[in-house]
Order: structure tokens, then C-alpha cells, then sequence
């Protein structure tokens, strides 16, 4: 869903306010592209994929077990095998259902840039999960890995609230042939007066909102490292400073 007309428009608007720029005129289509054709290969091969048909208000949830972090590991109470055959109209594979990836059961050990290694098992910490929801939009896990391995990105720098992302992203990567993996850095979160992370979703302070007030990209990100608690005051800094004063602490 990176690819939504709000996120195309503010995307660029951000970055103008940190100094930067998109050197790319429309990158939905891209991923669009991408993740059709990449699917079309998905779904041809039996066994790394499965239609999901059960009604997710009725599935009760509360039957399934919860991993360390509390995340729901689906159970599969109901689905079908998916090959390269195309379903009937009319028939059970063309109602409503989730399009979920068959996760492999094995651990897989990554590492972090900031956090160190992780060892870690997608199955049990989520189960296979919707790559396609009920409302044939792709998901974000999907999304995010055929937009990676289409841009061919080497570093992923995010929040850490993202982290248990990873193993299964990783898993979900190399099922779509990717086979040398990014580096990753999970970054702290900047969190308001109430402890609650800054999101869109929360209706945060945006970067337009700054940009706006006359809030220079120096002096934001002064700011951040200042509440990172990477400097003693929130004095304006130029970016390659910002980014030195980071690194020095990896």
C-alpha cells in the first residue's frame, strides 16, 4: 500500500523539509509493476502460497495462541493450496479471501546494526501471513519486500516498532529469489508527552506543519538527535553532521 495518492504526494513534501528530494517521478506504478509480476510467479509455484477463506469476524481469534510479543500466530483453520491453475468464476476462489504466504518452519538469524542478533522463527512468531487481504490490496509485508528487491536496496533503516517484521520479510524475500540480504537498523522511536510513538495514525506534528512554521531541515534535525539524546541541546545541526554524530554511536 506504499503506493496510495496521499503517500505519493506527502512523501516528496517530507522529504523537502529534511533537504531532501525524490529523483523519481512516479514510484506507485513501479511497485505496482513489480509486485504483479512478481505474484504471478508466487502464486505459479505450489506450495508458497495459500487462499485463506475464512471470515475474519467469525474467525475467534481468541482460539489462537499468542507469541512472546503477544502477535496472534494464525492457525489455518481454513484454506486452500494455490497452484497456477486460474479458479472459475462463480467458484470458492473468487469470494472474498486473504492470499497468505506458507512460512517456512525454520529460524532464521539475522543481525542489527544497532540491536545485535536476532534468532528468530516467522512461524511461531506470526504463521503464514496475507500477502493479498480480503480486499485484494496487497499488503504491507509484500509490498515493502517486492519494492525492496525491485529497487535492490542494500541498507533498511527504520523504526524498531518494525522489527519483528524482519524475520518473516527476510523469509518472504528469499521464497521470491532474492538470495543476498539487506543490512538492518531499527532506530528508537521520538514518542509525545503521552509515551505514544509519532505517527499519521496518532495525527503527529508533520514535517509539513514544521517546513510551514519556518523550521529549517538544520534545525530539525537538531531536535532529533538532541531528543535521541545524542547532543546536550537542540541546536540546529547541517545534515552530514546529524549523520556523523549517529554513526558514532553504532
Amino acid at each position: 500500500r506504499r503506493g496510495v495518492a496521499a503517500g505519493k504526494d506527502a512523501l516528496p513534501l517530507a522529504g523537502e523539509a529534511i533537504g531532501a528530494r525524490f529523483d523519481f517521478a512516479d514510484y506507485a506504478s513501479v511497485v505496482v509493476a513489480a509486485v504483479a509480476e512478481v505474484v504471478d510467479v508466487a502464486v505459479g509455484a505450489a506450495g508458497e502460497v495459500r487462499a485463506d477463506f475464512v471470515d475474519d469476524a467469525r474467525d475467534d481469534l481468541a482460539e489462537n495462541p499468542q507469541s512472546e510479543t503477544g502477535e496472534i500466530v494464525y492457525q489455518g483453520k481454513c484454506f486452500k493450496e494455490v497452484g497456477s491453475r486460474k479458479p472459475e468464476v462463480g467458484s470458492i476462489d473468487t469470494a472474498p479471501h486473504n492470499l497468505r504466504f506458507i512460512v517456512p518452519d525454520k529460524f532464521i538469524n539475522w543481525h542489527d546494526l544497532r540491536l545485535g542478533d536476532f534468532h528468530e522463527n516467522p512461524k511461531l512468531q506470526c504463521g503464514d501471513f496475507p500477502i493479498r487481504d480480503r480486499d485484494n490490496q496487497w499488503t504491507y509485508q509484500f509490498a515493502v519486500c517486492v519494492d525492496d528487491i525491485d529497487e535492490q536496496i542494500t541498507h533498511i533503516v527504520r523504526g524498531e516498532d518494525i522489527r519483528n517484521s524482519t524475520a518473516r520479510q527476510i523469509a518472504l524475500m528469499e521464497a521470491l529469489g532474492r538470495t543476498e540480504r539487506p543490512v538492518y537498523l531499527h532506530h528508537p522511536l521520538i514518542v509525545d508527552a503521552n509515551n505514544k510513538k509519532l505517527s499519521k495514525r496518532e495525527l503527529a506534528h508533520s514535517l509539513r506543519q514544521d517546513k510551514e512554521a519556518g523550521i529549517t531541515p538544520e534545525m530539525l534535525f537538531g531536535r532529533v538527535c538532541h531528543k535521541a539524546h545524542l547532543t546536550a541541546s537542540d541546536s540546529p545541526i547541517p545534515l552530514f553532521d546529524a549523520i556523523s554524530i549517529i554513526m558514532g554511536v553504532l
